[in-house]
Order: C-alpha cells, then structure tokens, then sequence
C-alpha cells in the first residue's frame, strides 16, 4: 500500500489494513498476511512520524531438531520520515538512536511493504526452538532427541579436554 505523506493533516492518519508479504530470510518462509495499523502523523513541513503494530504469524523450524514451528510475532516500531536528501555524514561517524530510525524519502510516499517487511526480519526470534528443553538430533546418527535416546557411543577423543582425562588425580 502506497501512503502519500502529503494527504496527511497535522492530527494524523491511522491506517489499517493486512498486507501480502512473500519472502524469504534465515530460514523462514514468509507467505502471509501481515496484520498491520500505522499512524503517520505531520510534525514539521517535510517531517512526519509514523508509529506502527504489526502482528504475524510466521512458519519456521525449529534451531535444534528441524520441526516445523509456527511463531506469533507481534512487533511495534516507529520511524521519522524526513523528506528530502539525506545529510552527508563523515567515515566514522556514530549513528544515534534517532538516526537509525529516520528515513530520508525522495518523494512524500511510502510503500508499507518494505517497511513490513523490514519489521518481520527485526521481529523474528534469533532462536527459534520447538521448545525450551529441545534436545535437537543426535550429530552421529541424527534420530530426533526428543522422541528416542540414540544408540550412538559417545567418541569425545577429538575434544580438546580430552587430554585432562590423562592427568592423574594426586
């Protein structure tokens, strides 16, 4: 969806709407409809800000064992929207909290769906597990942990503490 900052008024508009999002990132297939409510409100001639909530769920696997696992995300975010260029900035320059969330737009528009998209990869969990106590796969074999205990022996004389097992107790 296209919002055009200059049919916004100074007491702001709130739009909500669900938004297609095909994508994929980090192991998540991401086809669904994203619920989304944004609120752009004008602050200055070129300057607005937009706060929003979007809420999703999301299939992915689970980091451990590999299942499927259905994540509910529900993110808010805000922006500053600054129309014009963007300022020139030295080398090393250190970026506050408020330069990360100010976008500089060429035009007055915003197409919501990169800023959506965007908030899905942010939102998404950097673990994703089926639950708390996965096991996982055994790393020999690869029977899920979960279900069954592996028949596997443990060969840890490639670990470096094997060593210590050497060393006598005095």
């Amino acid at each position: 969806m296209k919002i055009l900052l200059t049919d916004i008024i100074e007491k702001g508009d709130v739009f909500t709407f669900l938004e297609t999002v095909d994508s994929f990132y980090d192991g998540c297939e991401i086809q669904i409809s994203v619920q989304n409510s944004i609120k752009v409100i004008q602050q200055k001639r070129n300057m607005y800000t937009l706060a929003g909530v979007l809420k999703a769920p999301v299939v992915s696997r689970c980091d451990r064992c590999g299942k499927k696992i259905r994540i509910e995300l529900d993110r808010h975010y805000e922006y500053i929207l600054q129309v014009g260029e963007a300022p020139e900035f030295a080398d090393e320059y250190q970026c506050s909290d408020e330069d990360c969330e100010t976008l500089y737009l060429a035009e007055a528009s915003i197409e919501s769906k990169e800023i959506i998209s965007e908030q899905l990869m942010l939102a998404l969990p950097v673990h994703r597990l089926c639950d708390t106590g996965c096991k996982g796969l055994c790393k020999a074999c690869g029977v899920d942990l979960n279900i069954e205990k592996c028949q596997c022996e443990e060969d840890n004389t490639n670990s470096p503490f094997a060593i210590l097992r050497t060393l006598q107790k005095k």
